[in-house]
């Protein structure tokens, strides 16, 4: 086959225009019919060779037993022809035995190198502290110093030192770890090119369990303060005050001011071994993920299509629909298709789940030539705190109980992901991407500005603190969010669902839309909404609005009731939609329909 124009030559091969490694996925009724007459043809050979020995054979003895050396040799040839060539194919069969077997040992060797330690020397003693108790009683408590170490201050009567002594310690051997972790990697991208990626899932089941196992070889730090508790919903003036002043201490004024960021900065990266290991994760190539997908079965090129793409596609057709003034029947139903529709269908996923991977740096704003991808994987319960993520792809991934405390995902693409009981206290999500994603989140303190939430579940805990400015909520399902003293200047809330969002001490809020919204027991009375923008929200009885702000006349003058039977006419979802779809024909209906 031969190699096109734009792509660069591997080797000698490849320069002379052809390929290392066949794609045979290609003309497939072609390998049918070339197979076909390549077995009519030693059989014809065969018995062709077979028929020519008998002919000869006849002539040999009519003949009177006379024959010529060149007749021998013809019967020779004839007859072992078709041996020969089974002879090559046999030694074709043994090389290819011979050449897994190679491969075999070397991964075996890579592995067993994954956890090679070395020994080294350390100058030490033992000691015995006498911690005094009541009554004139002690205790003893053997420790062991290092010379580089103090003993632990406490309180004791008297501490019993032993000699300096010298110690043997064993300690992973870096460099050999570093040595493996390569060698897999090219082993990896080597099955990729010449054998189909036999050995590729393999190799990243080895190394998620290395990053799985060895990343926690050092216990993650947790986050000093407590589970943050929001206001009740009537408290008293000494309760504001006491939760102002905790507020203050705990968000500061700006996101980067959060004392949950200045944490993430002091946490240490993980073992430089570890970070490596996760950095050939993160670097596989498009032919290395698409052998994912298309693991233990066959995969459409529809399954494989850019999540990137798919995703920038569907978040400009919604902002056209709803820019136009038009609105779709079935909000809710789009997005549980989008949810449900993943785009890609993986049948080997990367499972890091449980990892310590705090401090680590995959920022993409520094890559020249890789990009971080760990689109699709399972990351549950992972310590991202204070990582740096920036513009990584995220896409597809499950964060159940993930913490990102302090860290920075800026630019990161989130989009189709879910999570349940994430933190992202105090983390940069400036124009992060979480198109379709579903959050039972807490977003205390984070940088949320020019996010894109088109179409996503958010819900959960809180927002408080957090600053949403030029974020879009397009679509997305917010029922139940708090929003207090967040800063959500220039927001789009543009056809969410706002029910019981909670709106509290917001710090003036500046030109937020709300086209197209459902609403439902939400206090608007901190916007600083006009009449006219009225007419292209829904709401009911329900809604407080601001000052001197009445609502239109087509507006239900009762509370709807909530959604215990869809089927049922009054329901805000039902009514929302005759709304929709008729703005101006829709009438409200009375409480005896």
């Amino acid at each position: 086959m031969a190699v096109k124009n734009n792509e660069n030559p591997q080797s000698f091969i490849e320069w002379l225009g052809f390929r290392n490694r066949l794609d045979w996925s290609k003309s497939r009724p072609l390998g049918g019919l070339l197979g076909s007459i390549l077995l009519f043809s030693v059989s014809v050979l065969f018995f062709g060779a077979l028929f020519s020995a008998l002919f000869v054979i006849g002539g040999i003895m009519t003949s009177g037993g006379k024959t010529s050396l060149g007749s021998g040799a013809l019967i020779a040839a004839l007859l072992g022809a078709p041996f020969a060539i089974w002879g090559v194919f046999l030694k074709h069969q043994s090389l290819s035995v011979q050449k897994e077997g190679q491969l075999t040992d070397r991964i075996s060797t890579m592995v067993g190198q994954l956890g090679a330690d070395k020994d080294i020397k350390r100058a030490a003693r033992d000691g015995i502290l006498m911690t005094a108790q009541a009554e004139g009683l002690k205790t003893e408590d053997r420790l062991f110093q290092f010379e580089s170490n103090a003993y632990p201050q406490t309180d004791v009567a008297e501490v019993e030192v032993q000699p300096w002594r010298e110690v043997t310690l064993s300690v992973p051997n870096i460099e050999v770890r570093i040595g493996a972790i390569l060698a897999l990697e090219r082993i990896a991208r080597d099955s990729v090119q010449h054998d189909n990626g036999r050995d590729h899932v393999q190799l990243m089941e080895i190394l998620c369990e290395y990053v799985r196992s060895n990343s926690n070889s050092s216990k993650p730090q947790n986050y000093p303060e407590p589970p943050w508790k929001p206001l009740p919903d009537s408290p008293s003036s000494s309760e504001i005050r006491d939760h102002l002043a905790k507020y203050q201490d705990r968000f500061g004024q700006y996101a980067f001011g959060s004392a949950a960021y200045k944490w993430g900065r002091t946490l240490s990266e993980p073992r430089i071994d570890v970070i490596l290991a996760m950095k050939v994760i993160a670097r596989r190539t498009e032919e290395q993920r698409r052998i994912e997908v298309e693991w233990q079965g066959p995969s459409s090129d529809h399954e494989y299509e850019s999540y990137f793409e798919s995703v920038l596609k569907i978040s400009d057709d919604l902002r056209a629909m709803i820019s136009s003034g038009g609105m779709w029947i079935m909000l809710k139903n789009l997005r549980t298709t989008f949810r449900r529709e993943k785009i890609y269908r993986r049948k080997f996923r990367i499972d890091l789940t449980g990892a310590n991977l705090q401090g680590l740096n995959l920022n993409n704003d520094t890559q020249a030539n890789d990009t971080y991808d760990l689109s699709g994987s399972i990351l549950n319960r992972c310590r991202f705190e204070g990582a740096d993520l920036r513009k990584v792809n995220l896409v597809g991934c499950q964060f159940d109980g993930s913490k990102f405390i302090g860290a920075n995902l800026r630019e990161t693409n989130l989009s189709f992901s879910t999570g349940t009981g994430v933190d992202f206290e105090g983390a940069n999500l400036r124009s992060a991407v979480m198109i379709a994603s579903h959050w039972y989140a807490f977003f205390g303190g984070a940088r949320l500005s020019g996010g894109c939430f088109d179409l996503a579940y958010v819900t959960g805990d809180f927002v408080e603190g957090a600053d949403l400015s030029g974020a879009t909520f397009i679509a997305a399902d917010l029922r139940g969010a708090r929003f207090e003293r967040s800063n959500l200047d220039k927001v789009r809330f543009d056809g969410s669902n706002l029910w019981w969002v909670q709106f509290r001490d917001l710090r003036t809020p500046i030109a937020v839309s709300f086209d197209y919204v459902s609403l439902k027991d939400v206090n608007l009375a901190e916007f600083s909404l006009v009449p006219k923008e009225l007419d292209t929200m829904f709401g009911d009885a329900s809604v407080v609005l601001p000052q001197d702000v009445s609502a239109p006349s087509w507006w239900p003058k009762f509370r709807l009731p909530d959604e215990h039977d869809p089927n049922h006419p009054l329901t805000t979802s039902n009514q929302y939609e005759k709304w929709v779809i008729n703005p101006e024909g829709y009438l409200p209906p009375s409480r005896t329909v």
